[in-house]
Formats: C-alpha cells, sequence, structure tokens
C-alpha cells in the first residue's frame, strides 16, 4: 500500500514497514535525546548523539517510506547512512527549515553515528555538533516528516 499523505487508511494494521512506526519511533527517540541532555545537563554525550541520530535515521526513512521506499530499500540499501538517507529524501522533495551550515554540520557528525563511534568508542577525534543544535535540528526534520 502506497501512502502519499501519510495518513493511515481506516482499518489499517501498522505494521513495521509503515512510515507512522518509524516516525512514531523517531519521535521517541528525539524525546529521549531532550530528555538525555537535559539530565546531562547540556554536556555533550555519546548516548544523546546516539539517541538524536537514531531519532534522525527514522525520520528519514518515514519520509522515504511515504515516497515509495520499500522496507528492504531502507534496511539493507540505506541502513544506517544518514547522509544517503538525506540525500535520497532530498531528492524526492524533502526541504528542512534549517540552515545550510547546520545541515552540513549533522551531515559531517552522522558519519561518527553510521561508524557506530557514538556505541562502541571513547577515544578519538570527531567533527562535533553541539547536541542543541542537533536536536533543533532533527526537530526541523520532523516538523516535514510528521506522520
Amino acid at each position: 500500500m502506497k501512502m502519499s499523505d501519510g495518513i493511515v487508511p481506516c482499518g489499517h494494521f501498522l505494521d513495521n514497514d509503515s512510515p507512522h512506526n518509524f516516525s512514531k519511533l523517531a519521535r521517541e527517540f528525539l524525546d529521549a535525546a531532550k530528555f538525555a541532555h537535559a539530565g546531562f545537563k547540556g554536556i555533550p554525550t555519546w548516548p544523546t548523539y546516539f539517541l538524536v541520530f537514531q531519532s534522525l535515521e527514522n525520520f528519514l526513512k518515514a519520509y522515504l517510506l511515504v515516497r515509495g521506499a520499500t522496507l528492504d530499500h531502507v534496511k539493507n540499501r540505506v541502513g544506517h547512512r544518514i547522509r544517503d538517507a538525506l540525500a535520497e529524501a532530498k531528492a524526492k522533495g524533502l526541504a528542512v527549515q534549517a540552515p545550510k551550515d547546520v545541515e552540513d554540520a549533522v551531515v559531517a557528525m552522522s558519519r561518527d553515528y553510521t561508524a557506530r563511534d557514538f556505541q562502541y568508542r571513547s577515544v578519538g577525534e570527531w567533527t562535533l555538533v553541539l547536541p542543541n543544535v542537533a536536536i533543533d535540528y532533527v526537530e526541523a526534520v520532523s516538523k516535514v516528516v510528521n506522520y
């Protein structure tokens, strides 16, 4: 079933390939990132970043699913590559109201998310975006991808 406007038809069961499912999880990860950010008193931490970027990944996958991508495509071809997901979403019409330099910085930092550095590394060099800036960017994405 293709959903061009993100509205779930009456009586339709939401399964794992539903854009709504991805969007709902994205919102929960974003809310959790905000709680983590507040709990860590604004100090940049990997758990906060992990939650922010997981949220962004899910929002972008929701957008791609609404635009005709399959679950197999978003899981296996896009995977955790936010840079690729964002490029594909933009090619399909995604327009986020955020400064280009902020988006570029989030995309640069997304490489660390894709590499799983937030989960497995504590020593190294990274391009960092302040957590509140990353949260604000994902919030801007959520305003476009609200299914």
